[in-house]
């Protein structure tokens, strides 16, 4: 879950048509956080940055029908571009 967003720039307008690439690295992980550095790139032009705080949250401490349909989805796509690797344990049921 995004805890706290550290900072954030935004240096440009992304226009209509245009096609933005987000491009994130992990700087740091802990078993109960991770920061994240983070931009948003059209073309060669950097038109964002952050630079974020997760915290991982037990899935028990939401609703018994809570569905993260973003994450879910970048899930299954993850498992269909390379069906030969394991997928990572979940860190938030540890």
């Amino acid at each position: 879950m995004l805890a706290r967003i550290n900072v954030a720039n935004f240096r440009e307008w992304v226009r209509p048509g245009e096609t933005a690439t987000i491009i994130a690295n992990i700087s740091s992980s802990q078993p109960q956080y991770a920061t994240a550095l983070c931009r948003i790139e059209v073309g060669e032009r950097r038109v964002a940055s952050a630079d974020l705080l997760f915290s991982f949250v037990p899935s028990a401490r939401f609703g018994p029908d809570y569905r993260d349909e973003v994450l879910e989805g970048f899930l299954d796509r993850s498992r269909l571009a390379s069906p030969c690797t394991k997928p990572a344990a979940d860190p938030t049921e540890a």
